[in-house]
């Protein structure tokens, strides 16, 4: 049985292939021009995995990275920009967005946009968050949470030392049914009397 396949263009190695037992690919090394691909698969020979990495002046850098379902569905997908994380998203089995982070500079300071989906592809979560270790940290300005058709059910506002100072509450026609500051030590206040 097959187990290896290397392939070359005028002395350098292009494609770097491995089989399965059964013939099945199982990975899979390619180089066009500065562009690297690496997939990989499962024993049926549904790709599982593939990262693109970019040449760089030291070595290369990761571009895109995906994993896929055992039924070949993409469920994971990160990319980055010269080495730093631009965009993390998962999906559903039925292909819609579950989840989308964005990482960006704002005024200087590192922050992600959040969103969360439902399995019908409405918004249901959003808020920007400070970056630790590339990764979403504490919450700042304004975090919105939606019902699964996509109405405005929450509004969570955050001060400069990011703690919760103001909560907004709407009712399933979206009308506002209450509006109190939050405190740090948890009690609340009422900002307005909403009329019913």
């Amino acid at each position: 049985m097959l187990h290896s396949k290397v392939s070359y263009l005028g002395g350098v190695c292009i494609e770097n292939r491995l089989f399965w037992d059964n013939g099945k690919l199982r990975e899979q090394e390619q180089t066009v021009d500065d562009l690297s691909i690496q997939r990989a698969f499962n024993q049926d020979g549904l790709k599982i995995l593939e990262i693109q990495w970019r040449k760089a002046d030291r070595g290369r850098v990761k571009e895109v990275e995906q994993k896929f379902h055992e039924s070949g569905a993409l469920t994971h997908e990160q990319r980055w920009n010269k080495g730093i994380l631009t965009s993390d998203a998962t999906f559903y089995l039925n292909g819609q967005k579950k989840s989308l982070l964005i990482y960006s500079l704002r005024n200087g300071t590192n922050v992600c946009d959040v969103n969360a989906y439902s399995d019908k592809g409405h918004l249901i979560r959003q808020g920007v968050y400070l970056v630790k270790n590339d990764s979403p940290d504490r919450p700042i300005d304004v975090h919105r949470f939606f019902d699964n058709d996509g109405l405005l059910q929450k509004e969570q506002m955050f001060d400069e030392r990011n703690r919760l100072s103001r909560e907004r509450q709407f009712d399933q026609q979206g009308n506002l049914k209450s509006d109190e500051a939050v405190f740090e030590d948890g009690s609340r206040k009422i900002y307005a009397i909403i009329p019913k």
